[in-house]
């Protein structure tokens, strides 16, 4: 079921339009502030007490970035308890947008039968719409993905849409995203900033966001990136996640995306302690049974020194709340 916002509060027994109801109400209310809640996936989860404004200022920089206008049809299909979902209603508020809401399923746009300007799915729903429903895609024009990474499967797959697709960059203290890189069609290798947001690097290539309008003047992070301008950069991966083997340096998530054409199942890559190298690279797979061919995918995509040094097959993965896998955890199952 898709339903207008106006129609929501006659559905209150369906819980997520019960949800999204009670979160506009909390926006309505006389309280300046916001909880958030992370997700997890890095660290402990937490809760962010968001300024109004700040919320209101995001908003209004994502619908100036995809020029939406009062009027325009926007989809929710994300869970309203994390800033993602949220801020799909904020924009609708803030832009006079008409937002449209349905449960947020693995494909939510089976029932979808109008065109949407504007729409945010995670990577696993738009891989299930592909699978499933893929003409139902090319009824939205603007579509942002995040919660997690655009592999390079996905990215292969969504070019034959009409859609215009956004990669993500940000985190629930930013208030969902602050850069956006074109996945399709035509992909682009950096991410942009939003409207009154500019970047810069510490001496470790450590992202610091400046969103003065978001309430960060210099917010540090620990994702690596290269920096091509004060409004441009190219992710690189996480600081906390970089592996260093026999004094060289891996970022996990560039040699993942050379398996993103090899598996279907869940993996990631990690390092693990090693008397002789420090660290060393290990590839973890979510499957009840090894995969046979592994050996030979490992063969033909990793150079000697990049090639992991053991497989570990694990089932299931841990995972948080919004679908991340919870890397650390997953991998102490093998420690």
């Amino acid at each position: 079921m898709i339903l207008p916002l106006a129609d929501i509060y006659r559905q209150k027994e369906r819980a997520f339009f019960a949800q999204v109801g009670a979160f506009l109400e909390e926006w309505n209310g006389h309280s300046k502030y916001i909880s958030l809640f992370t997700s997890g996936s890095t660290g402990k989860p937490k809760t962010v007490e968001a300024a109004k404004q700040h919320l209101a200022n995001s908003a209004r920089a994502t619908i100036s970035f995809f020029d939406l206008q009062p009027g325009d049809k926007i989809l929710l299909c994300l869970p309203i308890n994390f800033v993602a979902g949220k801020m799909m209603v904020v924009r609708a508020v803030v832009g006079k947008l008409e937002l449209y809401v349905t449960n947020p399923e693995s494909n939510p746009l089976k029932n979808l039968n109008f065109r949407v300007k504007f729409c945010a799915l995670t990577p696993m729903q738009v891989h299930r719409v592909l699978d499933e429903t893929p003409n139902q895609l090319n009824l939205i024009d603007k579509l942002i993905v995040g919660g997690s990474a655009v592999d390079a499967a996905l990215e292969e797959r969504i070019q034959n849409t009409t859609t215009e697709v956004w990669a993500t960059y940000g985190m629930t203290e930013t208030y969902s995203h602050i850069a956006l890189r074109k996945v399709a069609p035509n992909s682009e290798s950096f991410f942009t900033c939003l409207p009154d947001i500019t970047v810069a690097i510490d001496g470790e290539s450590r992202l610091i966001v400046k969103a003065p309008k978001l309430g960060h003047d210099a917010l540090e992070t620990n994702d690596i990136v290269e920096l091509l301008d004060t409004r441009r950069f190219v992710w690189k991966g996480r600081k906390d996640y970089v592996i260093n083997s026999g004094g060289i340096k891996f970022h996990p998530e560039e040699l993942e995306k050379k398996l993103a054409a090899h598996f279907t199942e869940s993996y990631f890559i990690a390092g693990v302690k090693d008397p002789v190298l420090g660290e060393k690279v290990v590839l973890l797979v979510e499957s009840e049974q090894p995969i046979a061919y592994t050996e030979n995918v490992l063969n033909d995509v990793f150079t000697s020194i990049e090639r992991p040094k053991a497989v570990h097959f694990v089932y299931p993965f841990d995972y948080t709340e919004s679908g991340k896998i919870q890397r650390e955890k997953t991998l102490q199952r093998i420690i």
